[in-house]
């Protein structure tokens, strides 16, 4: 089985694709305050999932605390999640039921496991099942910079609504291309500041598991190397540090909120589970030394999942 064509997906339409991405993620029922909720973490560490309790109001709270992240009104924010832009997608969905299809009877060929047979049939079985983790690859990297072009459509429009304040947006961010600053940096620009930063962590290992078992699930596999891993961390710890210390510098990653922010960090290393581990209401008025501790301890466990 050979791999098939590339697929060059068509650029989304304004005209009719941004009014469907509206009406799926409620669009219009969310507010123009100017702010953001930033939800970082490595490619498979759960910020999708997350979202979606968030929304159904189930966040995980920490033992004893008085005051549950769940009272947080996450839908005054819109997700800039680029697999809610996926799905809108015909070209995308029509490639991917293809791979569906495909990857099932490339499964089926061996009872959906390691081939006992003949040593032909397992080597054609495997050399199936590469050639289709590679157009799956090809998918999803085919699809990078239509989403990044629909996201930036979609940042400039809610920028003016209701100016100055703008739209509110859920961020998702990995680090891994300059996409994720030059996103940041558009809202900065703007005026905007950041009410809630969601942190999600897990080993290397772990969300390297996950992004495969993605590409089993809906034919789109994203690719997962320690480097990207890396630069996550990287780019959560400078996110953090901008939040905490609030500079209004063109180069800060991101200005806190006027009413201070929310800082979550949440281990979502077993699958359907979130563990909170730090939940820090860091108000406008905390002294140096506070914002200090803080950021230590955000910075050792960071460093504890980096370096699993």
């Amino acid at each position: 089985m050979a791999p098939r064509a590339p697929f060059h997906p068509a650029e989304m339409d304004p005209h009719t694709d941004y009014p469907q991405w509206k009406q799926r993620v409620r669009y219009d029922s969310s507010a123009c305050d100017g702010e953001l909720v930033l939800l970082l973490g490595p490619a498979g560490a759960g910020k999708s999932q997350f979202w979606t309790q968030a929304l159904a109001g189930h966040v995980p709270q920490a033992p004893g605390s008085s005051v549950a992240a769940a009272a947080i009104d996450w839908s005054a924010f819109v997700s800039l999640d680029g697999d809610e832009m996926r799905e809108i997608h015909a070209g995308f969905c029509a490639r991917r039921r293809e791979l569906g299809q495909q990857g099932s009877a490339a499964a089926s060929t061996c009872g959906g496991h390691a081939c006992n047979g003949t040593s032909s049939l397992q080597t054609s079985s495997q050399e199936a099942h590469g050639e289709w983790l590679h157009d799956c690859k090809q998918l999803h990297e085919a699809m990078k910079p239509v989403t990044a072009r629909f996201k930036k459509l979609i940042i400039s429009r809610g920028i003016v609504e209701r100016a100055p304040r703008g739209r509110n947006f859920a961020v998702p961010l990995t680090f891994s291309t300059p996409d994720a600053y030059e996103w940041l940096a558009q809202f900065r620009e703007a005026g905007y500041c950041v009410r809630v930063v969601v942190v999600l962590v897990a080993p290397f290992d772990v969300v390297t598991a996950r992004v495969t078992q993605r590409a089993q699930r809906d034919a789109a596999l994203q690719t997962m190397t320690r480097q990207k891993y890396d630069m996550a961390f990287s780019g959560i710890k400078e996110a953090l540090n901008g939040a905490l210390w609030g500079s209004q510098d063109s180069s800060a990653l991101c200005v806190p909120s006027e009413r201070g922010v929310r800082i979550l960090v949440i281990d979502s290393s077993k699958d359907g589970v979130h563990r909170l581990l730090l939940d820090v209401d860091a108000h406008p008025d905390a002294d140096a030394s506070t914002r200090t501790a803080w950021l230590t301890t955000l910075q050792c466990i960071l460093n504890d999942f980096e370096h699993q």
